[in-house]
């Protein structure tokens, strides 16, 4: 993997897209650039088509639309889905520390939206009271919203329903045993970090194909660096 590393304007976005552009213009089409937004993925589309080049826009898109096409056999979950199961869950476990507040629609999309983030920072739901008992939530509310997450995870898997984490770690997963098909090299560009599950999936691909990742030359990406050291190549 190669860490490409400045602060903004610097040139990292210009040496990507020249990379996008040599490969295109050269009848390939086997590299990918990932990016953070569909904003910035029409971005540098449009940027091609100012150098004269009309490409498809799968080849520079969001990661998460990257991750969908590996895995779109597994049906993610909605958001109503799971706000309804984060409900069931609150009444089936009856948590007296709860009872005040769980019939609240605002209490019950919180819950939901800290089940994706702690998903997302790869946490798992059996024995997450006691790491959020070491981070200082009260102990009964945190063994009670480990039942809770802990039921809603069973019935997703009961109605073959997969959070946004678990596609990643899915498709982090399926790169690793099988590769990417048709990819020699992918690109990240605009990120300031990556989330736990975000990581598997750069570590799984560098494995496979060549990785380049441009980030801003802050102290905010020590941690990714860190975490990639072993795959970097100096």
């Amino acid at each position: 993997m190669v860490l490409l590393t400045g602060p903004p304007g610097s040139g990292k976005t210009t040496r990507l897209v020249d990379r996008m552009e040599d490969a295109f213009r050269r009848g390939r089409h086997d590299v990918r650039l990932l990016v953070p937004t569909a904003t910035m993925a029409e971005h540098l589309l449009h940027e091609l088509a100012r150098r004269g080049l009309t490409v498809r826009p799968q080849l520079i898109e969001t990661l998460w639309r990257f991750v969908q096409s590996l895995v779109a056999d597994l049906a993610e979950v909605p958001a109503f889905t799971l706000n309804y199961l984060v409900r069931r869950a609150l009444e089936r476990q009856a948590a007296p520390i709860f009872s005040p507040v769980a019939k609240f629609p605002g209490f019950q999309a919180a819950l939901s939206r800290l089940w994706e983030v702690l998903g997302e920072a790869g946490a798992s739901f059996s024995g997450l009271a006691v790491k959020l008992e070491q981070a200082g939530l009260d102990a009964a509310a945190a063994q009670a919203l480990e039942k809770i997450y802990c039921d809603v995870e069973e019935e997703l898997g009961r109605r073959g329903l997969y959070s946004r984490a678990a596609r990643f770690r899915a498709a982090a997963e399926r790169i690793a045993a099988q590769g990417v098909p048709h990819l020699t090299a992918v690109l990240f560009d605009g990120f300031f970090r990556f989330a736990p599950v975000e990581l598997e999936l750069v570590r799984a691909l560098c494995r496979r194909v060549e990785v380049v990742v441009a980030m801003p030359d802050w102290a905010g990406a020590e941690p990714v660096r860190q975490a990639l050291a072993g795959e970097i190549r100096h």
